[in-house]
Order: structure tokens, then sequence, then C-alpha cells
């Protein structure tokens, strides 16, 4: 999984031991490539965190889906929280103004988070949608 802004690249990668590891590329810019000029590991997970299945960034945060749920870093802190507990359910992460939007494939539906933790159904049914 690979999220891009401004002159960084947030990617997960596999360590050691099928750990999973979320990095911080710094980007250089040579005519029309970008080379990687640093490298700094900013989390690494635990196994059960399974894949990462989405990034996005919202203003110093950065929000991950994985097997647990939906996790959010502070990227000057570096503290990390389970903000939204949803196991084995993946979903797909984009900013919409100072929150979230994400999907909840399993009800058809696209749902609104909350920096809080708070998540409303912003399009869809909360029980599922036949179309």
């Amino acid at each position: 999984m690979v999220y891009m802004d401004k002159k960084l690249l947030y990617a997960t990668k596999k360590s050691v031991g099928d750990q999973c590891e979320v990095v911080q590329l710094i980007l250089q810019r040579y005519g029309v490539r970008l080379e990687c000029i640093e490298e700094h590991v900013i989390l690494s997970c635990d196994e059960d965190w399974g894949k990462v299945h989405s990034m996005c960034i919202n203003g110093d945060c950065l929000f991950l889906s994985n097997q647990r749920g939906i996790s959010k870093m502070d990227l000057t802190t570096r503290q990390h929280t389970l903000i939204l507990d949803a196991p084995n359910d993946p979903r797909k992460l984009t900013k919409f103004g100072p929150d979230l939007l994400f999907t909840n494939q399993r009800s058809c539906s696209v749902w609104k988070l909350q920096s809080n933790g708070e998540a409303d159904v912003f399009a869809g049914k909360e029980e599922g949608s036949l179309d």
C-alpha cells in the first residue's frame, strides 16, 4: 500500500518475521523521475495487523485501514491508536474536509468518520443496501 503527500511517500513493507512496517520516504525530483533520498520507519505493526488495505493523511494524522479496523497515527508525536474496531472488514479511506469517508463493503455503504472515532452513515444504509 502506498500514499503520496507532497514530496513524501508513505508505504507498507514486510520486515523480519512477516511483521509489517509503515515507512516514510523522502523523495527528490530528478527531471522526470523521483528518487528516494531518505527512508524512515514510522510504525512497526503487530503480525495480527495483516494487510494494510488503505491509507490517508488528514491534517497531521495518517489513517490506516487494516485487519483490526481503522488506526490513527499522529505524524508529529508518532502516537498510534485504533479508532474504529472492525476486524476482518477491509475498508477504503479518503479525506473529506476535517473528517474521513470509508467504505463498508459488507453493507455496501459509505461512512463518515470523525477524528474522535465517531462514525455515521454517509451514503447507503446501516444494515446494507440491495443496490
